[in-house]
């Protein structure tokens, strides 16, 4: 029914490849080896009918659009993927923690003071 993947590998494998791997790397914050390797190899794909892992282009401009709203949070979380209801998917940048956030305005200024 489903296959089981086994590695990060197998999983990197079986997404869309970019034409040429991005070299310069100055733009992305060093949160994980994994996460590096599927940015500047592969494209932004839907990884499930929910789940959008944004590619270079769309990560650079998604964190763009939270730094200049948000920049308190855009120094700690860096935005990686999105789901069709509007929620987001960060990677913590100090430690590399996954985080789901159901993004609204109310969420985002709670974030802030807290």
């Amino acid at each position: 029914m489903y296959d089981v993947i086994k590695s990060e590998n197998n999983l990197l494998n079986r997404l869309p490849k970019r034409a040429s791997p991005i070299k310069k790397l100055f733009k992305l914050p060093l949160v994980s080896s994994t996460y590096l390797n599927f940015v500047t190899n592969h494209l932004g794909c839907e990884i499930t009918p929910d789940i959008v892992l944004f590619g270079y282009e769309a990560v650079l401009q998604e964190n763009k659009i939270v730094q200049e709203a948000y920049p308190t949070i855009g120094n700690i979380l860096w935005l990686i993927g999105s789901t069709g209801q509007g929620d987001s998917w960060f990677l913590d940048r100090a430690t590399g923690y996954l985080l789901f956030l159901i993004t609204n305005r109310a969420n985002m200024k709670s974030l802030i003071s807290s």
